[in-house]
């Protein structure tokens, strides 16, 4: 059991020395959400991974939807890794509404609250 936990701990520091955030998966109505060991909810706004064996699984928007038959999200409570791609909500909010007007041209705006 120690070694078990002494593995797990360095893994923990790996990734965070490589740049992840780390914590576990909780998915709510109101977003998604990396919960570090402090409590701290972080909002996810980048590539989310979660711990599946011995190596990391990418989650999809799909991934965050899919419930167990009991109705809870399959994957909330899981041990994961988040990559930033965006600092902010704001940032995100902005690349994402320059790609919409590329593609839809002025019909691109995307109306997103800014208390996020």
């Amino acid at each position: 059991m120690a070694f078990t936990s002494l593995i797990r701990s360095m893994e923990k520091s790996i990734n965070i020395i490589d740049g992840f955030t780390t914590g576990n998966l909780v998915i709510e109505p109101m977003g998604v959400f990396i919960q570090k060991e402090t409590g701290e909810l972080i909002p996810v706004i980048g590539k989310v991974e979660v711990k599946c064996g011995d190596g990391w699984h990418a989650l999809t928007i799909d991934d965050y939807n899919e419930e167990t038959p009991e109705g809870w999200p399959l994957n909330a409570g899981l041990d994961a890794r988040l990559t930033k791609v965006y600092d902010t909500y704001k940032d995100a909010h902005e690349a994402a509404e320059k790609l919409c007007k590329q593609t839809m041209g002025d019909r691109g705006e995307i109306d997103v609250k800014e208390d996020l």
